[in-house]
């Protein structure tokens, strides 16, 4: 690999996992989670599959860009929807970490398409 793509890549997954820990902080802000064992066991599972992509991401896995550029589409309508739903339920912090966390994940995203010079 050239040096200008693991920068791309490094950085890729630099930002992943900084969108996890977000979205771990954001777990522990929303009290909702904690209230069922199902909700408990989908968010370890959720966190478990995203480490697993921030650690192909780091070991320049191929495909992985074209998983998370699917993700990415068919998440937006739910992010969006659950980013307005915070916001109305005075959740503003929850939603501008989502917001961010977002924001993460498809700079992230993008990185990984971007052809070295």
């Amino acid at each position: 690999m050239e040096v200008a793509l693991n920068k791309n890549i490094i950085l890729s997954s630099n930002l992943f996992f900084l969108s996890i820990v977000l979205g771990f902080i954001n777990v522990l802000l929303s009290p909702e989670i904690f209230s069922s064992v199902f909700a408990i066991v989908v968010s370890a599972v959720t966190f478990i599959v995203l480490i697993i992509i921030g650690i192909s991401i780091r070991q320049g896995v191929g495909w992985i860009k074209y998983l998370l550029a699917c993700l990415m589409v068919l998440g937006l309508p739910s992010t969006y929807s659950n980013i307005i739903y915070d916001f109305q339920m005075d959740d503003q912090l929850n939603a501008l970490i989502s917001i961010f966390q977002s924001l993460l994940q498809i700079w992230a995203t993008l990185l990984l398409f971007k052809k070295s010079n």
